[in-house]
């Protein structure tokens, strides 16, 4: 996914991924966007890592958690941007060193 950067809060960290171990091509893939007003947090404060492993775990799902631009620098146009950045990378993508083909369903 995309890195973001604020220029008053900082360089916002990377996307976060969590894979249950029986992680595999047909397993479900969930995009969970932090909380925070879109004013504060990241996918790695505020316990989001912590509850997304446990969500990745019990439920054998994929999960991401995207960052994005926290406002002012990210109004809602750009924090959407970056969302369904992340939306259609999940989608799409070969994750995790799966070797499978998600736009063909394999």
């Amino acid at each position: 996914g995309k890195s973001c950067y604020s220029s008053t809060k900082g360089r916002c960290g990377d996307d976060a991924f969590y894979f249950p171990e029986s992680a595999d091509c047909d397993s479900p893939r969930l995009l969970w966007v932090h909380g925070g007003s879109w004013e504060y947090g990241s996918p790695t404060t505020d316990g989001y890592a912590q509850l997304a492993s446990k969500i990745a775990i019990r439920s054998g799902a994929i999960v991401m958690l995207p960052d994005y631009p926290l406002a002012p620098q990210g109004n809602y146009s750009v924090i959407m941007d970056h969302i369904l950045h992340a939306l259609r990378y999940l989608a799409t993508a070969k994750l995790g060193g799966l070797a499978c083909d998600p736009v063909a369903g394999k």
